[in-house]
């Protein structure tokens, strides 16, 4: 700071702080007509800019009333746009849910009824069929015999409901 002191003009910034903390400039100010002049021209803008401040600020009451009612006014339009989205996204959850309540889930086949009878009776040829050692080789013989048997008096009693 001191070194800008010493040269020809203030900086900017040396400047600045003349406007508001002038003590360590001031025999620069003084011994210098054109610094001195460029901080009374930024004192009187800052002055000026004050002013202006304040004339805003000191504004009629029906001004003031003005703009209370442009807030007012802005507010109940957000307040309106944000009730009707609200009953929008009200009104299409209501028709998702009808949607749903009203769709028909697809008919539940029933399974078909399967004799129990005939069922053990196909496990067992399963297992029968299967490769086994010749020590199985009469029961394999005797389950067949007994499949057939099973299987004739199915056909039998098949026929007489029939009739």
């Amino acid at each position: 700071m001191r070194e800008e002191i010493q040269s020809r003009h203030l900086r900017e910034e040396a400047l600045s702080v003349a406007l508001v903390e002038g003590e360590e400039v001031l025999p620069h100010l003084a011994s210098c007509p054109a610094c001195h002049e460029e901080t009374l021209r930024l004192r009187r803008a800052l002055a000026g800019f004050a002013e202006s401040a304040r004339e805003q600020a000191e504004r009629s009451e029906s001004a003031w009333a003005e703009q209370r009612r442009v807030i007012a006014d802005r507010m109940e339009r957000h307040a309106w746009a944000m009730r009707r989205l609200v009953w929008a996204a009200a009104a299409a959850s209501l028709v998702l849910a009808a949607q749903l309540a009203l769709q028909q889930a697809p008919p539940v086949k029933p399974a078909p009824q399967v004799d129990p009878d005939h069922l053990l009776l196909y496990e067992v040829r399963q297992a029968v069929n299967r490769t086994l050692p010749e020590a199985f080789e009469p029961a394999r013989l005797l389950t067949q015999e007994m499949a057939r048997a099973a299987e004739a008096n199915s056909e039998s009693t098949k026929q007489g409901e029939k009739k």
